[in-house]
């Protein structure tokens, strides 16, 4: 559970304490020097997941701390690879590098993508991203890729109903909509082992990895599939498409590993009736069963008996 509350921290507090790194004046963007790299998560001489006893390597300017979230402390590190702006990161309890994030203007990732980018530029170099907004105790706004890269957006261009009710149409402005921090986490792939897998370990607007037996639910309009472990559920959004697959069958009461990101399903009871299914961003979902858990908007699937997806 501490591990995931440092994905919650960083991500839940990008709003509203950052919010004057968008108006920033853009003539120290003139050298965009420093590229993150989204596929191996690395940014100049430093990569996620390393052990913070190996940045005097890399020759920056280091500086230790501590913070405290939700009564835990963690060590945290700042350093800079620039004259004129600074990466700060929480580390996780084997002292690597778990997550960073910078508002600096000089750093972009190999598409062009930085603070200050439009959320339509987002979507036109990250097709395959989703904007996921919501409010769980704090506020988030968060646009995901798909890397263990990820964009906080600037919360004061999204209307407060896209926050507060899950459930309504919520249209936002692509081109008022921008970037206010850079958020990049260990690799996934990499950091499997050390990330906790329990299924409360999901917290709304972060990536999430979990565990359990998977049960699929297929139905019209809409589909359940849930991943379970004890008693506890959590209930997974995927494409509509993922359940028309014939080969779908070989994945249901199987042990897997989904890796997503979490979101607060909305309540099943409405003034004069009952919500018998909702949607989350292009997929739907069905209620009556797992309700009452978190919901994960699945970015990668993988059996315990081989099969993996989305099909590469």
């Amino acid at each position: 559970m501490r591990k995931a509350t440092i994905l919650a921290f960083l991500l839940l507090t990008c709003a509203g304490s950052h919010q004057s790194a968008v108006a920033a004046s853009t003539s120290a963007a003139a050298t965009n020097s420093h590229v993150i790299n989204t596929r191996s998560a690395t940014v100049d001489r430093v990569r996620m997941g390393m052990y913070v006893s190996e940045l005097p390597q890399t020759a920056y300017r280091l500086s230790r701390g501590k913070t405290m979230q939700e009564g835990d402390i963690y060590n945290t590190v700042m350093f800079w690879p620039g004259n004129h702006f600074s990466i700060h990161c929480i580390l996780d309890d084997d002292d690597r590098l778990a997550v960073c994030t910078t508002t600096s203007l000089r750093v972009k990732d190999e598409r062009g993508i930085g603070v200050g980018s439009t959320l339509k530029q987002l979507k036109a170099a990250y097709p395959e991203g989703n904007a996921i907004v919501g409010d769980e105790h704090r506020r988030y706004a968060n646009f995901i890729t798909g890397t263990p890269v990820m964009y906080a957006l600037d919360q004061s261009a999204i209307a407060d109903i896209c926050f507060d009710d899950p459930t309504a149409a919520c249209e936002l402005d692509e081109g008022a909509v921008k970037v206010e921090r850079i958020v990049m986490h260990a690799e996934r792939g990499a950091a499997a082992s050390r990330l906790d897998l329990s299924l409360d370990s999901c917290k709304p607007g972060s990536h999430c990895v979990v565990e359990g037996r998977l049960t699929l639910h297929p139905g019209a309009p809409a589909g359940a599939a849930l991943v379970s472990k004890g008693d506890d559920c959590v209930k997974l959004a995927l494409p509509d498409a993922f359940y028309r697959d014939p080969a779908q069958g070989q994945w249901n009461n199987q042990l897997v590993t989904v890796d997503g990101v979490g979101f607060l399903q909305p309540g099943t009871r409405m003034e004069d009736e009952v919500l018998m299914w909702y949607s989350f961003k292009d997929r739907r979902l069905s209620t009556g069963m797992c309700d009452d858990g978190p919901g994960i908007y699945v970015e990668r699937m993988r059996s315990h008996a081989g099969p993996a997806w989305p099909v590469r």
